[in-house]
């Protein structure tokens, strides 16, 4: 009886101290690779990137919330939102489409501002990064880029909306 708790004893010893070494459970996965999971553990994420992040998720879930929805009382309806994110810009594209035949500058604009609110965009940089100075929350406020596109449902007739607000 002695013989199988001194077995017992040796076989979890050699178990634990096996399980202490890094990814040594898959021992069919090469050690360069488990090398480079490491290095992704141990790297950093800018500020920058985590936003990136954060916007994409809350775009997804605004595509959910919002497909299809009235734009104020406006003749449009939201449609989609896809992320601009390219070089140092980050920001929201919004497409909308309505039964419009002119979509006027003045359209643009309102539907513009209802969609901003929707978005509550200029409360994005406080949602999307935290610890940052007032100085910065104002400064990604101007910096953050909200664009649309409205078209007209049978097709017909296509504006793109960009305004610094």
């Amino acid at each position: 009886m002695n013989k199988k708790y001194l077995t017992l004893l040796l076989a979890l010893t050699s178990f634990s101290s096996q399980s202490n070494t890094a990814d040594s459970y898959r021992s069919d996965i090469p050690q360069s690779f488990r090398g480079a999971l490491h290095e992704l553990r141990n790297t950093p994420v800018t500020q920058f990137d985590w936003g990136v992040a954060k916007l994409k998720v809350l775009i997804e879930n605004k595509n959910k919330e919002f497909k299809n929805d009235d734009i104020g009382k406006t003749k449009f309806k939201f449609q989609s939102a896809i992320l601009i994110s390219g070089g140092s810009e980050i920001g929201i594209h919004v497409y909308a489409s309505g039964n419009q035949d002119d979509v006027t500058e003045r359209t643009c604009k309102a539907v513009t501002v209802l969609l901003q609110r929707k978005f509550t965009f200029f409360r994005l940089p406080y949602q999307i990064w935290s610890d940052l100075s007032p100085q910065t929350y104002r400064d990604l406020q101007s910096e953050l880029k909200f664009d649309v596109s409205l078209e007209n449902e049978n097709g017909e007739g296509f504006k793109s909306c960009k305004f610094d607000l």
